[in-house]
């Protein structure tokens, strides 16, 4: 394909290109720059623990459940199974508020 010498490709389109990615990087650079100072600001809560209340028993309760403990069949083995996991629940919400004291 001939072409006239007089037609060359101007080369502004590729300046204006290059001028406009140019200014693309600087704008993106600038709002990631101002972004960065939204970005310090930090908001600190106080952190919340909340335990279950643990029931206070009295000693005479409690020497009154062991002694229905005592009394209860030898083949029955839920009941002491149930007092047992109990027990660990008192001790995990016992240790849920010490660690609540310590924050």
């Amino acid at each position: 394909m001939f072409l006239p010498t007089s037609y060359r490709p101007s080369a502004s389109p590729l300046i204006f290109t290059r001028r406009w990615l140019n200014m693309k990087i600087l704008t993106l650079l600038a709002l990631t720059t101002s972004l960065t100072g939204c970005a310090e600001t930090v908001y600190r809560t106080q952190l919340e623990v909340y335990c279950p209340p643990l029931a206070q028993y009295t000693l005479e309760w409690n020497n009154g459940l062991a002694d229905e403990l005592d009394a209860l069949p030898d083949d029955s083995n839920r009941i002491p199974l149930a007092i047992t996991d109990y027990a660990r629940l008192r001790d995990r919400i016992r240790l849920c508020e010490k660690e609540k004291e310590e924050l």
